[in-house]
């Protein structure tokens, strides 16, 4: 991660979820609505803010998609970049550092 942008506390979106965990503290539950995990442990689908999220991990559990978000690695496993696909375009938002220390700005395109 680059930078962190904080919100004043007045700010700060409250998002209230009744959530149940099991014997071993792993989410059981979300809205009265089960959780699955894979073998490893690995949340493959939840119901969040009244929507089906599928999780997609590769066998290094780490995460490449979840709904219309993929997420690309370099070969020392950081996460570089984050796709988002929305009908009509994709953004691309880069989270490396360049090498004058600044961060690529989001890139937009259209499908």
């Amino acid at each position: 991660m680059v930078g962190e942008a904080k919100l004043p506390a007045n700010q700060v979106p409250q998002i209230n979820l009744d959530m149940e965990y099991g014997l071993a503290n792993q989410l059981t539950q979300v809205q009265q609505m089960p959780t699955v995990f894979d073998e490893d442990g690995n949340l493959q689908q939840a119901v969040l803010k009244g929507e089906n999220v599928n999780f997609t991990f590769n066998s290094r559990n780490q995460l490449l998609q979840s709904n219309n978000v993929h997420y690309q690695y370099d070969a020392e496993n950081q996460r570089i970049a984050v796709n988002q696909t929305q009908p009509g375009r994709v953004r691309t938002v880069f989270l490396v550092r360049t090498k004058n220390e600044t961060t690529l700005p989001p890139f937009y395109s259209t499908t």
